[in-house]
């Protein structure tokens, strides 16, 4: 840091120089003591706004391409319901080059900074909306408070088919005007649209009024806090019962086992395209009898996670009481079909070899989410041992 502001402060000494400002060969020690301490004190004042214009440069150089793009990769991840197992629908998910090592939320609120954040916002939405003439039932879509309050924002989403939209609005962004947000809502809410709220209780808005609309539309969960489905189907804000707990636990898994269901159909999709087989003979992936037996593989994994995630959702709808051991077992069931998601991706990889990793590969884009959340503590083999064997050699009362 003492080296930086030293060579802020040269670098002051010689902007002085280029002004015509020269040193006078007549001043003393104490003269020339003063003007070090006057030109540090400069460069204390100039140095914070060279580095926010050095961040915002760079911010600029990463979003440029990205926006002559029309916006970033957005890929969904399937909505599935609990009780009937269909996929009722999906989530559209913005996703940046890897190379950055940042969050989505972080790639906005950078953009945001530039003054570009509103822009990035509308390509994301118009390319999440591009995905409602391919997918059935509802998507649903992303966006601040603040972006959703410019005309343009309203403007696209009264275009939309209202009624198979999900507007998401996160509580990590603070809301100044809820009347105004009201405002804006109630026509696309009137339209059908529907509203959820990420990260329930975990951000700004939750610390103020709530937002319009919670009570009636669906509630996402909040990544630190337990949760359960109520009665409109939506999810809501519970705490501490073993019930919950394991209700918490099945939350966990579902969007694991809905990643790996996306993963089965690009694999799909692969199979049904002219994509040869690297190194054999065949004229098609869909010829060769190696890489069938590893589809059904694949698919038997994913099918056998999502038998599992279902029978627990009954097993909690039953309402019956859960004893320590049945709620160990559960949480072992969880972490096998974790388990089974990673088993079937890590198959799914080996259909289209190393180029499954690409960055531009939605097959990657899976493999890397389910990799991280099945590693979640809900999810975790050896927690899930460690507690399944407790109970099982702890004497009953």
């Amino acid at each position: 840091m003492r080296q930086e502001r030293t060579e802020t402060a040269q670098n002051v000494a010689e902007l002085l120089r280029a002004a015509g400002f020269t040193a006078d060969k007549n001043l003393g020690k104490r003269d020339k003591a003063l003007m070090e301490a006057l030109s540090r004190a400069a460069s204390l004042l100039i140095e914070p706004d060279m580095r926010r214009r050095v961040q915002h440069a760079e911010i600029a150089a990463r979003i440029a391409p990205i926006v002559a793009a029309g916006g970033p990769v957005v890929l969904l991840q399937p909505i599935v319901d609990l009780d009937s197992g269909d996929r009722i629908g999906a989530e559209a998910l913005s996703r940046f080059p890897r190379q950055w090592g940042l969050p989505p939320d972080r790639c906005f609120a950078d953009a945001h900074m530039i003054g570009e954040g509103h822009r990035l916002e509308l390509l994301a939405l118009r390319r999440a909306a591009d995905h409602l003439a391919h997918v059935r039932g509802y998507v649903a879509m992303n966006v601040s408070p603040s972006t959703l309050l410019i005309p343009e924002c309203t403007d696209l989403l009264s275009r939309l088919p209202t009624d198979r939209v999900v507007l998401e609005l996160s509580e990590h962004d603070p809301v100044d005007d809820y009347d105004q947000l009201r405002a804006v809502l109630a026509p696309l809410r009137a339209a059908g649209m529907r509203l959820a709220i990420d990260d329930v209780g975990a951000g700004s808005a939750g610390r103020a009024t709530p937002l319009p609309g919670r009570s009636r539309d669906t509630s996402a969960v909040s990544r630190s806090t337990s949760a359960r489905r109520s009665e409109s189907g939506g999810v809501t804000m519970t705490g501490g019962s073993s019930r919950r707990k394991r209700c918490w636990g099945l939350v966990v898994l579902a969007p694991v086992v809905g990643a790996t269901v996306g993963a089965l159909d690009v694999i799909r999709a692969l199979f049904a395209s002219d994509r040869k087989p690297f190194f054999t003979s065949y004229a098609r992936m869909s010829d060769s009898p190696g890489a069938r037996h590893w589809l059904v593989e694949a698919a038997t994994l994913t099918r056998r996670a999502e038998r599992t995630m279902l029978a627990l959702a009954a097993a909690l709808d039953a309402d019956a009481i859960i004893t320590d051991e049945q709620g160990s077992r559960m949480q072992q069931d969880r972490a096998d079909a974790a388990a089974d998601c990673r088993a079937a991706l890590e198959r799914m990889l080996d259909l289209p070899g190393a180029s499954g990793f690409r960055p531009a590969n939605a097959l990657r884009r899976f493999w890397l989410d389910v990799s991280v959340a099945s590693r979640h503590p809900g999810l975790n083999p050896y927690l899930a041992i460690e507690d399944y064997g407790r109970a099982l050699t702890t004497p009953a009362e």
